[in-house]
């Protein structure tokens, strides 16, 4: 079985992409998380204990991936939270695959292209880190963040895991 992966750049209004920045610099709290290879050494901030499941934020995003006409209609998110990833060498955590089907992981930004920090499959498929980026990928694909050099500060994601089904498929 072939392994899918679709990107959607332009996803969110301008408006909205805004609020999502926001949302994620200030209105998500994080904790250290640590990494698969080296358990011991906390490298990923990810949302603490919080779902973004019950904000309207959620609401629109799920119905905009619904929308796209590339998942079939029974779609049910597992679970839902924001990554925040420390700048430098942080990618000491290897390939990993996702709970569920599908994986919906959005790139808020701002972002510059200099920075780096894209999401890099197994396989050397790299899918760059571009501001209002939307990526579907099968879960089962491994897939690791790769390192950045923002000097601002963190790489954002908004990850959905998701049980749905290719249309199509």
């Amino acid at each position: 079985m072939s392994q899918i992966v679709r990107v959607f750049d332009n996803f969110l209004g301008d408006g909205l992409l805004e609020y999502v920045q926001h949302f994620v610099r200030r209105g998500v709290s994080y904790e250290l998380h640590s990494n698969d290879i080296d358990p011991g050494q906390l490298t990923t901030m990810v949302s603490a204990q919080q779902s973004i499941a019950d904000t309207c934020l959620f609401d629109f995003i799920v119905g905009k991936i619904s929308r796209l006409g590339v998942l079939n209609e029974r779609l049910q998110v597992i679970r839902s939270y924001v990554n925040a990833y420390p700048g430098g060498d942080f990618s000491k955590c290897g390939f990993h695959t996702d709970d569920g089907m599908i994986t919906a992981l959005f790139y808020p930004g701002p972002w510059n292209a200099e920075f780096q920090g894209g999401t890099e499959m197994e396989d050397g498929t790299v899918i760059d880190y571009v501001p209002n980026r939307l990526a579907l990928f099968d879960a089962n694909i491994k897939h690791r963040a790769l390192p950045h050099t923002n000097p601002n500060g963190f790489r954002f994601t908004v990850a959905f895991k998701m049980n749905a089904t290719w249309r199509g498929k």
